[in-house]
């Protein structure tokens, strides 16, 4: 008799800390049919994160075949960071939204950041632990601040070091 072998494909998930790739069993052979997919009948795993996926094949005989299936992604990142916004009340770019792009935002994934902003003295004037509905808006103690640069620490609660960086205020038309 033929090894038990699989054939298989896999889909990406798009970020790091997405839960959206996916692994489908294409052809089963060798051994002895009916076979047994972890435990279940199931071809199809959808909702993975990236990583490594075991695939436990049993067939009609008690063999057993494990296989390691590396779920990889897309994106290096899950966020987009933008290193600039314009405030300036024309109701296009006026605050400094984490994280919003064509597909939305996914910010969701991360329902416990924390946002820090401070000045270039080390001043905290801006602190959020709603990062999602709460964007800067580059106002402090409820006044617009000048054109300069600003210092701030994201800490995504996900046990990864925070992410720090620089976002500038422009006060003209950002171009798109």
């Amino acid at each position: 008799k033929e090894d038990l072998y699989i054939e298989y494909e896999t889909v990406a998930a798009e970020c790091p800390d997405e839960t959206d790739g996916s692994l489908t069993i294409t052809n089963i052979g060798g051994g002895s049919p009916p076979y047994t997919v972890n435990e279940g009948i199931d071809w199809e795993f959808e909702g993975l994160s990236p990583g490594y996926f075991f695939v436990e094949i049993v067939d009609d005989n008690n063999c057993v075949l494990i296989d390691t299936v590396v779920i990889d992604t897309l994106l290096s990142s899950c966020l987009i960071i933008p290193n600039a916004f314009t405030p300036n009340g024309d109701g296009v770019n006026d605050v400094w939204m984490l994280d919003e792009d064509e597909n939305g935002s996914d910010m969701y994934l991360y329902p416990d950041a924390e946002l820090t902003i401070f000045n270039r003295w080390g001043e905290v004037i801006y602190f959020s632990s709603n990062v999602a509905n709460e964007p800067w808006d580059g106002t402090y103690k409820g006044r617009d601040l000048p054109i300069d640069s600003y210092h701030y620490v994201l800490d995504l609660k996900n046990g990864d070091p925070p992410i720090t960086g620089n976002v500038t205020i422009i006060k003209g038309e950002l171009e798109r």
